[in-house]
């Protein structure tokens, strides 16, 4: 297979990291001229906007932007080029929360251009509940377990009771706080138990997803 067949695919993956090392040196300008040479889809339009929302002075050395700016650069650099599959390693860090919105506004229009896809490395809960479908947790180096975000949201449910809980556990219990609450991962088999408990009285609401992303690793 000939060289430049078998090397094409990298112009369909474009890698946001959280720091580029060894580029100081080179200006934003620069950097779009290089960038806009090695990939064919390239958007100068796309770049050019990202660039004025997020007010980055181009002809400022990389090394001597802020933090803030340094990743603003890299997420216009990598979101311009177009690819079928964006990498991005903690893309809105450093960023300020108007900032961090706007990035994430440009994140779904991109997505929404045409079919494409995007894994995200993140700890920041509202750019999994904005931009994920799936989630895959790892702790420790170890996958935890991979899972559908919607179907996720559903599945663990605190409840109130209006007298104290049986001693034995509930099903898919996970926490009691106090007497009377208690949260399960199984949120229908529990409703079957209170009724058949003869236990009334109790209501319930779904767990943010930033404190099932806890119990999982705990």
């Amino acid at each position: 297979m000939p060289r430049r067949y078998a090397e094409s695919w990298k112009k369909k993956i474009a890698y946001q990291p959280q720091n580029l090392m060894g580029c100081d040196s080179f200006t934003g300008n620069e950097f779009m001229v290089l960038f806009s040479k090695w990939y064919p889809n390239w958007d100068d339009n796309w770049f050019g906007n990202m660039v004025d929302n997020f007010e980055i002075p181009m002809n400022k050395k990389y090394g001597k932007l802020s933090q803030g700016n340094q990743q603003k650069l890299l997420a216009s650099l990598t979101l311009s080029r177009n690819a079928q599959l964006l990498i991005l390693d903690e893309p809105t860090a450093h960023m300020d929360i108007v900032s961090k919105r706007n990035y994430t506004n440009f994140l779904i229009e991109w997505m929404e251009r045409e079919e494409k896809t995007i894994f995200i490395s993140t700890h920041q809960m509202k750019d999994i509940r904005r931009l994920a479908d799936y989630l895959i947790f790892i702790n420790r180096g170890q996958m935890v377990g991979e899972f559908e975000k919607d179907k996720l949201a559903q599945q663990y449910k605190r409840f109130w009771l209006a007298k104290d809980l049986p001693s034995v556990s509930i099903p898919g219990e996970i926490e009691r706080r106090g007497l009377r609450t208690v949260t399960t991962n199984s949120p229908i088999e529990a409703e079957a138990y209170f009724l058949k408990e003869g236990i009334n009285g109790h209501s319930g609401e779904y767990v943010e997803l930033e404190e099932v992303v806890t119990y999982l690793l705990e």
